[in-house]
C-alpha cells in the first residue's frame, strides 16, 4: 500500500479517526494570541506550520493558557504544571503550580517554530486536561535550531477547556500559522 494510501486509511472521512476543525493563518503583532477549542471533542492534535514573535532575545518562553469553562486559568493564580526539556543539550525544566505552561523556554521567538501539540481530556469528561508536545525552530538562516518535547496540564476536572492563549514571555507574536484536529 502505497504512503498516500495509509494516511487516508489513518485519517479517514469526517466521521472517522481525525477531522480538520480549523486552519489559522494569522499575524497579529500583539503580546497574545487566543484561539477556540470550543469542540464537540475531547483529544485534539494541533499541527503547528509556524509560530514566531519579534523579541531578539534568546532568553524567552513561549508560554501557553487555558480557558475552562470561558474562564482564564479557571480564575485561578497557579493552576498549571510544565516540563519540557531541550533536545539539543538536554536541559530540562519541571514546574508546578505555576501561572501559565510553556512549550519552549529560554529561547528566541523569532525563530521559525512548528510542530505538533497532542491534546487529551479536553472536555468536560472528568479527564486532567494535557497536552504533550515536540516543537523545533530555527533561524531564518537555519544556523540557530532548538528542538523541545514535553508536556504540560492543569488540575482542573469537570470543565471544558474552551481557549488557548499563546504568549512570549517578552515581545508580540508576529505569526501563528496551524491545523487543528479533532480526534475521535
Amino acid at each position: 500500500m502505497s504512503k498516500a494510501a495509509d494516511l487516508a486509511k489513518f485519517i479517514g472521512d469526517s466521521q472517522q479517526n481525525m477531522k480538520l476543525l480549523a486552519t489559522i493563518d494569522a499575524t497579529p503583532n500583539a503580546t497574545t494570541y487566543e484561539f477556540t477549542m470550543d469542540y464537540d471533542y475531547n483529544n485534539f492534535l494541533i499541527l503547528v506550520e509556524r509560530m514566531s514573535g519579534d523579541s531578539s532575545s534568546t532568553g524567552e518562553n513561549w508560554d501557553v493558557k487555558f480557558k475552562m469553562d470561558g474562564t482564564l486559568d479557571d480564575g485561578q493564580s497557579d493552576p498549571y504544571m510544565s516540563s519540557n526539556e531541550l533536545i539539543d543539550n538536554g536541559t530540562r525544566r519541571n514546574v508546578n503550580n505555576v501561572d501559565n505552561m510553556e512549550f519552549v523556554t529560554t529561547n528566541l521567538p523569532t525563530k521559525r517554530w512548528g510542530g505538533f501539540i497532542h491534546c487529551v481530556n479536553f472536555s468536560n469528561n472528568e479527564g486532567f486536561p494535557m497536552m504533550f508536545h515536540e516543537l523545533g525552530g530555527t533561524t531564518t538562516t537555519g544556523n540557530d535550531f532548538g528542538g523541545f518535547h514535553g508536556h504540560s496540564g492543569i488540575d482542573v476536572h469537570s470543565k471544558q477547556v474552551t481557549a488557548m492563549r499563546y504568549a512570549w514571555t517578552a515581545g508580540n507574536i508576529t505569526v501563528v500559522k496551524q491545523k487543528i484536529y479533532g480526534i475521535n
